[in-house]
């Protein structure tokens, strides 16, 4: 998962240009004709030839000033274009170009929403951490890198209870982060390591370690290192605990399994994979380990400050771009 690009965070000064500039869409052509009508009225009122050709060299000023005014949107973007390479990729221009062009469009409000919580966020860590150094007589203990993160919160490597009790059947879950420097350095046989992609096997290991509290990432990890998505999940099944992949994706669905104390392993897209999820950027696989009305916990294995946590969140998010469902049982 790759933090949110510069466009996304400045979306919202995007969307107010944008916003800037239909007004002067509407307003520029209006201006125009107003004064073209008072020129030449003036002009036909004094019977003045000069002026009525100082009138209409007035108004083509005027004109070309308009069609500039509404090229400056489409010359941006092709500026935006030009240096999208030196950005992450063409996505990374997207936010800019959307909210300049398309202020209005659900898109964008979608670009803002992710800006402003961000923003929150980033406030809110910026509170603790300032709650950490007054707690500590102002020795900051989080000043240095953490091995095998790849964000910037305090938390890599544990979490914020260490562990969840589900509310229908007492089970006591692990809570992981697959960027936890005992295990996020340990590469697959493609020289992906565990922080970068192993987001599913995190996932199982929350899930797995109700009935086993020594499972890790890194065990599932050792038990089926050439495992990739769905694999790993799928074997888990034994006399302890049965998982199964589902056809059906839908959120009233996946919430009657929770509520009947099963469990979820579910797989979200984010924009550079053609989905929505607040959860990543590009593909995420996350532990669903409870339901309680319209909010679902979440175990989610990746810990950078810029996405969704783990914790209690609205099922609505949860549910946004699903591309895969299994559903887990404890015995």
């Amino acid at each position: 998962m790759d933090d949110l690009s510069f466009c996304v965070r400045t979306s919202p000064i995007w969307q107010f240009i944008g916003y800037f500039l239909i007004g002067l869409k509407v307003l520029v052509p209006l201006i125009i004709i107003i004064l073209g009508i008072v020129d030449f009225a003036k002009a036909i009122a004094s019977n003045d030839k000069d002026g009525t050709t100082k009138s209409a060299a007035g108004l083509l000023r005027r004109f070309i000033i308009g069609v500039i005014i509404f090229l400056v949107p489409t010359l941006v973007n092709v500026v935006f274009n030009l240096l999208a390479t030196q950005f992450e990729g063409i996505n990374s221009v997207t936010a800019c170009s959307t909210c300049l062009l398309d202020p209005l469009d659900d898109v964008c409000d979608g670009y803002v929403v992710e800006a402003e919580e961000l923003m929150d966020e980033q406030i809110d860590e910026s509170r603790e951490h300032l709650d950490d150094i007054i707690s500590t007589g102002g020795n900051d203990s989080n000043s240095g890198s953490s091995n095998g993160g790849t964000g910037s919160n305090s938390n890599q490597g544990t979490s914020a209870s260490g562990t969840y009790r589900n509310t229908k059947n007492n089970q006591v879950f692990n809570l992981y982060y697959q960027n936890d420097s005992r295990w996020g350095g340990t590469q697959y046989s493609n020289g992906d390591t565990i922080t970068e992609i192993g987001c599913m096997i995190t996932a199982v290991s929350v899930i797995a370690s109700a009935y086993d509290s020594s499972i890790t990432p890194l065990t599932v990890f050792n038990s089926y290192p050439q495992s990739y998505p769905h694999t790993s999940i799928n074997s888990l099944t034994n006399n302890n605990i049965s998982c199964t992949n589902s056809a059906n994706k839908s959120a009233s669905y996946i919430t009657e399994q929770l509520n009947q104390g099963k469990l979820a392993v579910i797989q979200v897209y984010g924009r550079s994979s053609g989905g929505s999820s607040p959860f990543t950027s590009s593909q995420h696989y996350m532990a669903l380990l409870d339901v309680s009305g319209n909010q679902v916990y979440v175990g989610n294995g990746y810990s950078d400050s810029s996405y969704a946590k783990t914790g209690w969140f609205n099922a609505s998010d949860v549910f946004t771009s699903v591309q895969y469902v299994a559903i887990c049982d404890i015995n």
